[in-house]
């Protein structure tokens, strides 16, 4: 027989053996499968249980398991609310004066933060408003409307001029004609007023309506940029009467604002010279978006 048959015989008696065999049994197991372990009724979120396993991935503030406006400071005769705000229209200058003939009607944006007081029933609140606000308003008619008198010249605000002139200053200018370009009134605003709430009261889980009031004053400055002079500074003071309404809906732990405000206005400044009546009144229509916490 040769090597190569040989070989053959032998493989061919491997395989026989190999298909004849039988594979060893795994041995049986001494213990069952266990069930499932059933859901503890103490590791469930719910009333009964005060301690418990937070499967919440929001927390409480964003949640609300309270209305909006129900945790916040108590003063000693009901709750202490605190709202924001911002308030944007127009500002209309009434006439009889030389701003009010001589401007258009400006545009008006004002921020702030509210401090409510409310009463034990949470209805009605006095309130202490802090703000800023910023107006402008351009000319409809550039024409000389007004003088100014004993008006430094603006050459000397530049030192090569006053070189040219042999380092003397320029002399005063007697007076001035001049129209208006613009007018820019930016102050701080403090005021205090009273809400009342038309549809409940203000810690109610629906939308609600209210209405109120506010009189205060504005401290701040103003810039007038004249046709044939520089710009000119002077601070200014006003006077305020306002009266709003707002819708309120409640949003997780806030309240959102959206409301409607009519001011009454009264504006005091010598940027005019005493001379002249620079002193303007003016009617403002405003829209209001805030949040109430």
């Amino acid at each position: 027989m040769s090597t190569q048959q040989a070989f053959l015989f032998v493989l061919a008696g491997t395989a026989i053996l190999a298909g004849g065999g039988r594979a060893q049994d795994l041995p049986t197991l001494p213990y069952s499968t266990p069930n499932p372990v059933p859901l503890r009724d103490d590791l469930v979120d719910g009333v009964d249980n005060p301690v418990q396993i937070n499967k919440r991935l929001a927390s409480d503030w964003i949640v609300r398991p309270s209305p909006a406006g129900c945790c916040g400071p108590t003063g000693k005769n009901g709750p202490i609310g605190w709202e924001t705000y911002v308030r944007t229209g127009v500002a209309f200058p009434l006439s009889g004066n030389i701003f009010g003939d001589n401007l258009q009607p400006g545009w008006n944006i004002s921020g702030g933060g509210r401090a409510l007081f409310f009463n034990p029933e949470a209805d009605k609140a006095w309130v202490v408003d802090v703000g800023i606000s910023n107006t402008h308003f351009n000319s409809r008619n550039r024409n000389n409307v007004v003088t100014l008198l004993n008006m430094p010249d603006p050459r000397n605000a530049s030192a090569t001029e006053v070189q040219r002139n042999g380092g003397r200053p320029f002399p005063t200018i007697p007076s001035v004609d001049t129209g208006i370009n613009s007018l820019n009134l930016t102050s701080a605003n403090l005021s205090l007023g009273r809400e009342i709430y038309l549809l409940g009261n203000a810690e109610q889980e629906e939308n609600n309506w209210r209405a109120g009031w506010d009189f205060g004053g504005r401290w701040g400055n103003c810039k007038l940029q004249p046709t044939n002079y520089l710009h000119l500074n002077d601070v200014f003071g006003s006077v305020f009467l306002a009266a709003h309404t707002d819708i309120e809906i409640p949003w997780g732990a806030c309240v959102l604002q959206f409301g409607t405000r009519f001011e009454w206005d009264y504006t005091w400044t010598d940027i005019l010279q005493p001379q002249n009546n620079g002193d303007i009144t003016m009617f403002n229509l405003l829209f209001t978006g805030g949040i109430r916490f």
